[in-house]
């Protein structure tokens, strides 16, 4: 079996470890690729991930300094796009001042292992306030509950705490001083705001720091599959696990509470970070 040790964690694979073990194992330990198909419609599916794949994209390129007109112009060629970008351009995110850093990559070291975070927009305004903005693609808004409890939710402050004065000045940065939206461009006057704090830092040590040693110390036998079994109607691994043959529906994806997204999930494992 792999060393767990040498392994890398990101929101991603820490998520899959709390929503199943076992998916955790035969996709980060095993690497093992599994024909199934996550979910129905197919050409639904791909056409959807391509959306939130563009749309990360334009904003990355905006932030990049290319005009607006022009990223306008390429979003026409899908009326979905277009209405997201159109959101975008008149969306409370842009108002913020301050320095921004887009599609930035983060590492550090915690407990023996390495956290990695990839966050669509920080902004380090005058007050010394540092937001960390996410882009969801969605087509429905999860409730803020579950959006707390998410690994992304968790990690994300917190390597930007231990991990991000780069940005700062080369100043440490206080717990307090960041925030964390969720912006959904098909719900714009609806984002989801975090205040993070010293308490909810030391909580985020303290979970990470146990789920990482659990991980490190398990054995092959020990990555169990999960009890709930709706979770195994949108994942790739649910045949070898004897779970149903048979992808869940791409209409119910978004309306299931174990399933609070439908967008690009991106591989950090497969990508280089910068490091701190």
């Amino acid at each position: 079996m792999p060393d767990l040790i040498d392994l890398r964690f990101s929101q991603n694979n820490l998520q899959d470890f709390a929503d199943c073990p076992r998916r955790f194992y035969l996709k980060y330990v095993l690497r093992l690729a599994w024909p199934a198909l996550q979910t129905e419609p197919v050409i639904e599916q791909e056409h959807r991930i391509d959306l939130g794949h563009r749309f990360h994209q334009l904003a990355e390129q905006f932030f990049s300094g290319v005009p607006a007109e022009a990223l306008s112009e390429t979003a026409e060629a899908d009326p979905e796009l277009s209405g997201w970008w159109k959101n975008f351009l008149t969306a409370k995110p842009l108002s913020f001042p301050g320095k921004r850093h887009s599609e930035f990559m983060l590492s550090g070291n915690f407990h023996g292992a390495k956290l990695l975070a990839k966050y669509d927009l920080l902004v380090v305004n005058t007050e010394k306030e540092i937001w960390i903005m996410d882009w969801k693609t969605s087509t429905s808004q999860p409730r803020r509950s579950r959006l707390q409890d998410r690994m992304q939710t968790r990690l994300y402050p917190f390597l930007l705490v231990e991990s991000g004065k780069v940005i700062h000045q080369g100043i440490d940065i206080r717990p307090e001083q960041v925030q964390m939206m969720y912006w959904y461009p098909d719900f714009p006057e609806q984002a989801v705001v975090f205040q993070y704090t010293e308490e909810q830092h030391q909580a985020n040590a303290l979970l990470l720091k146990n789920l990482i040693l659990e991980i490190q110390g398990m054995q092959p036998d020990d990555f169990q599959k999960t009890i709930d079994t709706r979770r195994c109607r949108f994942c790739h691994y649910r045949s070898l696990c004897e779970r149903g043959d048979k992808a869940g529906n791409l209409l119910e994806y978004d309306s299931e509470d174990e399933k609070d997204e439908f967008e690009l999930s991106l591989d950090l494992e497969q990508i280089g970070e910068i490091e701190f």
